[in-house]
């Protein structure tokens, strides 16, 4: 953000309204509840010392899912403008919740890990003016270290999976999604990015298609779970 737009088009808290920041800090603590739980995605029942419970691996190819907070109030709002809003300067204050909840989880074997974001279809990205999992991702990788690799792509004329049933979204999904050419998959670990998980179906596709390029490993990291 530049100066001139600091000035005259101040970032107003989602949470009290105060001028400077989109989250201030008295609202990031009394408002954000980081999950410090772990929950199987698959069963999204508590799991220990581990992602996903062992009788659940056969139903996903994610190895697990970090899911930084609740989809609730600020959090809600403020996903809903950066996905929906054009409001592309919340990347950083939701990136930075990335950031934390991957570093809360210190994932074993990650430390390689290459960033991947959900890509959206070409439409989707000139109507937003942007990918917003692709934002994010850009401040996960920037935060950890990481590589961000952008090499997963959707098919042109991929429907929305907004309202559709998981079944549904698989179906569709799992003939969508591709890997370019000329990046090596195999052995590697993969961190899929995304802002909100609801069927988990999108995150699942993007997982088979690294399985079959040979990926090692391959969690996804979302800011909150519909």
């Amino acid at each position: 953000m530049g100066l001139a737009t600091k000035i005259f088009f101040p970032a107003l808290c989602f949470g009290c309204g105060f001028p400077g920041d989109y989250l201030c800090q008295r609202c990031k603590r009394s408002r954000v509840g980081f999950n410090f739980q772990q929950e199987c995605h698959v069963c999204r029942k508590a799991v220990f010392s581990k992602f996903i419970h062992n009788e659940c691996r056969q139903y996903t190819y994610l190895d697990g899912v970090v899911v930084g907070t609740q989809f609730q109030g600020v959090i809600k709002q403020m996903v809903h403008d950066f996905k929906y809003g054009g409001v592309a300067r919340l990347a950083p204050v939701l990136g930075d919740i990335l950031i934390v909840s991957w570093r809360l989880r210190s994932v074993a074997g990650s430390e390689g890990a290459v960033v991947v974001p959900i890509p959206t279809t070409a439409f989707r990205r000139k109507w937003r003016g942007y990918n917003q999992a692709e934002l994010l991702a850009q401040e996960v990788a920037r935060g950890l270290g990481l590589h961000l690799q952008l090499g997963l792509t959707k098919q042109h004329g991929m429907q929305t999976q907004v309202g559709k049933s998981r079944s549904a979204r698989l179906a569709s999904q799992w003939q969508g999604m591709q890997l370019a050419a000329g990046f090596e998959w195999k052995g590697r670990s993969v961190i899929l990015v995304d802002d909100v998980m609801t069927t988990g179906a999108t995150l699942e596709a993007a997982a088979k298609a690294l399985r079959m390029a040979g990926a090692a490993r391959v969690y996804a990291l979302v800011c909150a779970r519909g």
